[in-house]
């Protein structure tokens, strides 16, 4: 026992020495097993998660699917999140969120080929908004869509510059044919071009239109069905820009949408 006691005392140091490495690499391996844990809990988790490294210039993960950010500036980016949907009565009821760095102004939510009944507001960064929506008779509800199909409109409240996020929501279907609302994903964060340059299907639009405006001389509604039918344009086909447009307007002729060319647009096709 004596010869034991004498042997720890001799080497104290040693002992130190080899107690010290074992705590380091405890300490170590209770770190990595830390981050791992937490890196695993933010890749499952279903929503954004406010303040977790989110902003305009990233990417970021919406249900398991990177979400493309495209603007790198001190811009708005605003997400949107399911909270509930009843679909007996069309309630869909949305949670907005601004992961941006500047405060935005909401101005138009629109799912597949139909706009959302939704008032303006504003929304400061890493804030959120609770709206509960009235998606009733939307095509979403009745046929499989294609992918994005949604489009939410905003614009920074400093700048005016506009915006828009584009994504898909999830259809599920239901034992009578027609599909419940669900997730949301692949969301990306895009500028809307304002440099006065048309896109080549309002160009398209606005040559037909002119061209009836110059033998009438009034500018006529035409039926958005055959305009679609004339120009090849698909079910489904991004209309963002014709919806935008200050050249087009939409009116509608009983039930049936049509396209009519504004005096703004009479204008800008006077001078081309």
């Amino acid at each position: 026992m004596s010869e034991l006691l004498k042997l720890l005392n001799e080497n104290q140091g040693v002992l130190a020495v080899v107690g010290l490495g074992i705590t380091i690499l405890s300490g170590i391996a209770a770190w990595v097993f830390n981050k791992n844990r937490q890196v695993s809990n933010h890749s499952n988790s279903p929503y954004i998660q406010a303040g977790h490294g989110i902003s305009a210039g990233g990417d970021i993960i919406v249900g398991g699917s990177k979400t493309q950010v495209t603007n790198n500036e001190n811009a708005p980016a605003v997400v949107i999140k399911p909270d509930s949907f009843t679909h007996n009565t069309g309630q869909f009821d949305l949670i907005f969120e601004n992961t941006g760095l500047s405060t935005a102004v909401i101005q138009k939510l629109r799912i597949g080929n139909n706009d959302v009944p939704l008032d303006e507001f504003t929304l400061a960064p890493d804030k959120q908004a609770r709206k509960h929506l009235n998606v009733s008779g939307f095509r979403i509800l009745e046929e499989k869509m294609d992918t994005p199909n949604f489009e939410l409109f905003y614009k920074d409240f400093s700048s005016s510059k506009k915006y828009k996020t584009v994504g898909n929501i999830s259809q599920d279907s239901r034992a009578d044919g027609k599909y419940n609302l669900g997730k949301i994903s692949e969301m990306s964060f895009l500028p809307i071009n304002q440099d006065g340059a048309i896109s080549n299907l309002e160009k398209r639009l606005l040559d037909k239109l002119y061209a009836k405006y110059q033998k009438t001389g009034s500018r006529d509604k035409w039926k958005a069905t055959d305009a679609f039918k004339e120009l090849g344009i698909k079910d489904g086909q991004d209309l963002s820009t014709v919806h935008d447009s200050k050249f087009i307007k939409i009116e509608l002729d009983g039930t049936h949408e049509c396209f009519v060319l504004t005096s703004e647009g009479v204008r800008y096709m006077d001078n081309q």
